[in-house]
């Protein structure tokens, strides 16, 4: 991405740090007042080119900053991780990826066999301080007269949370 935004940066620099104020200079008779003082038309392309590149490097410098800090904040934010508890509408391949990401994920399956009610799995996931994370859409029905929501339990479009 660094890359991509430092030549889109000089690119601009070029087009509106440069081009564009001299034209805006030549156009205001500005230009003209310039050809009568000792300065030559390279030092004035030349002030432009080198402001335009300044300001366009501090720019960059403080939008990389700027990344930096929020990757930061970011990675801060992630780190309170909850439990999960996964019914088996859940792929294996992405339980998979989140207990290879650091993710404490029980499955239904181990818990309770392949038999299992949604309602059971929302009461435990509840009292044992899970979020539920569901791929079953019948669970919102269910979710409004369950024990588990009323304590403090909302659904979600495809988890039902306890946070």
């Amino acid at each position: 991405m660094m890359p991509g935004l430092l030549t889109t940066m000089l690119l601009s620099a070029s087009l509106f740090d440069v081009a564009l104020p001299l034209v805006l200079q030549r156009e205001t008779g500005i230009l003209r007042r310039l050809q009568l003082t000792p300065v030559t038309a390279g030092t004035v392309v030349l002030g432009h080119g080198v402001t335009a590149l300044l300001m366009n490097a501090l720019t960059f410098a403080e939008r990389v900053r700027a990344r930096d800090e929020y990757m930061k904040d970011r990675s801060r934010k992630c780190e309170g991780r909850f439990p999960l508890l996964t019914d088996t509408h859940v792929r294996q391949s992405i339980i998979h990826a989140l207990r290879s990401s650091g993710w404490e994920v029980a499955r239904a399956v181990d818990l309770f066999g392949e038999r299992n009610s949604d309602e059971e799995l929302l009461n435990w996931a509840a009292a044992n301080g899970y979020v539920l994370a569901t791929c079953d859409q019948r669970i919102h029905r269910i979710a409004g007269s369950t024990r588990a929501v009323r304590s403090g339990w909302s659904s979600g479009c495809s988890s039902a949370t306890g946070r």
